[in-house]
């Protein structure tokens, strides 16, 4: 009984750890700043998810589609005559992929869908007023402002700017992808870039034929009716996959119409508002505090 009474006293004898003391000090000061600026922070915190909330409300609500192409090695025919009927297959190293990305980005891919879409008629490409000339023109202090159509080689250059194109991984697979106010007219823009790349890839072998700098199993004719299944499904922004030809490049996927927008994203909005209300919230109760101590 003795030994434990002096062993209790003995502790108590002890210091507590200044790192603990840090802690419980520190701990104690936040909570006193909150409980003493909780209306700050609260304020604040409901201003910045009231702006999140109204900007998800009145935005316009972007989709998103996108195709998959495989772009399929080739297989070269002077290596079949020295070997015999083995295929030797060239391996795509990621300088070649890079250069299929840029294609599709192109003018003369992005061409043909411009001209087919009819997309000059959609009025996605015009030139918009100015947010200060609108104001003014919503004021009764200016004339309201016109919208001007650009230049139809500026409008596809454009174009091929705003379709996204990227390598999935390390594959051979590449993803076409355009974002629009519109879904069905996002699919169809996608859709057409896609049949026009595989079409560019066609035209390729066709001259190649021509010239006969390669042996193609395929007729000519063939190859020049696959060439009208392409054209036709650039002008209408339709594609079917199992019918549409393959060269050098194949079509996996077709892009469809997207239910859900890509943009705006609510749930992350809101919360990273949310967040970023509470940070300002603090920063305002800092510089009251050391105001107040001033």
């Amino acid at each position: 009984m003795f030994l434990e009474s002096a062993v209790t006293i003995e502790n108590a004898k002890q210091p507590t750890p200044v790192g603990a003391q840090a802690n419980r000090a520190g701990l104690a000061g936040l909570v006193q700043f909150v409980k003493r600026y909780k209306g700050t922070i609260l304020l604040s915190t409901l201003v910045t998810f009231s702006a999140a909330a109204i900007y998800t409300l009145l935005a316009t609500p972007v989709f998103t589609a996108s195709s998959l192409v495989i772009v399929e090695p080739k297989y070269s025919s002077w290596s079949n005559s020295v070997v015999g009927n083995l295929n030797t297959q060239v391996v795509i190293d990621s300088g070649q992929i890079e250069s299929q990305i840029q294609l599709i980005k192109s003018a003369p891919i992005a061409g043909p869908v411009y001209r087919g879409l009819r997309l000059e008629e959609t009025g996605m490409f015009m030139v918009r007023p100015s947010l200060l000339s609108r104001l003014m023109a919503h004021l009764g202090s200016a004339p309201p402002p016109e919208v001007s159509p650009q230049i139809s080689s500026e409008n596809i250059n454009a174009l091929g700017n705003m379709t996204g194109v990227r390598r999935i991984g390390q594959s051979y697979v590449i993803e076409i992808s355009f974002a629009a106010s519109n879904p069905v007219l996002a699919a169809k823009i996608c859709n057409s870039m896609t049949a026009a790349y595989i079409a560019d890839r066609l035209k390729s072998r066709i001259e190649a034929a021509r010239n006969g700098n390669e042996i193609l199993s395929t007729k000519l004719s063939t190859l020049n009716e696959q060439n009208q299944q392409l054209d036709e499904a650039i002008a209408t922004g339709d594609m079917d996959v199992e019918r549409l030809p393959s060269a050098d490049a194949r079509v996996i996927s077709a892009a469809i119409v997207p239910f859900r927008p890509s943009w705006p994203r609510r749930g992350p909005i809101l919360a990273l508002s949310i967040f970023v209300g509470i940070a300002l919230g603090f920063m305002i109760g800092i510089v009251r505090r050391s105001l107040e101590a001033a």
